[in-house]
């Protein structure tokens, strides 16, 4: 089985979610990334999406990007419903906060939100990410994803 390759969410910040499965689409890619913007996403996007990518067979292989914030309202519970609709095999996720512990703890709790089986990938050393501190935190995300997916 070879890997599948997509275009990235963030390479094109101004295009519409839908409009990225076309542009997708067009230069030949079989998979794409969806930028979740939670404070614009509608169900009407999520449809939009899920119909575009129906139309052109392209995959969407992840959406993202789940965020924690110190204000508590990182949108993920509607990221994850997205994906659900979209069929995104997995979903991204980050963190700018310095409290390690308090990333892990959301971490895990969106894990235990997710049922759709989708795979919440944490994704640390990303430009949103402190690259030390998330070098620290993928130590116990990595031991508890572990633990999630066998």
């Amino acid at each position: 089985m070879g890997r599948l390759l997509s275009l990235a969410a963030g390479v094109q910040p101004d295009v519409a979610p839908a409009d990225m499965v076309s542009v997708a689409s067009v230069a030949g890619w079989p998979a794409v990334g969806i930028w979740f913007d939670g404070k614009t996403w509608s169900d009407t996007t999520s449809r939009e999406v899920r119909t575009r990518l129906d139309d052109t067979g392209v995959i969407a292989l992840d959406i993202e990007p789940v965020i924690p914030s110190k204000d508590g309202n990182d949108f993920a519970e509607k990221l994850i419903e997205a994906a659900a609709v979209i069929g995104a095999r997995h979903i991204l996720f980050t963190s700018r906060l310095k409290d390690q512990v308090r990333t892990t703890d959301r971490y895990q709790r969106i894990s235990g939100n997710n049922r759709n089986d989708r795979r919440l990938l944490p994704c640390f050393g990303c430009a949103s990410s402190p690259v030390a501190n998330g070098a620290r935190a993928f130590q116990r995300l990595h031991l508890y994803t572990q633990a999630q997916w066998l």
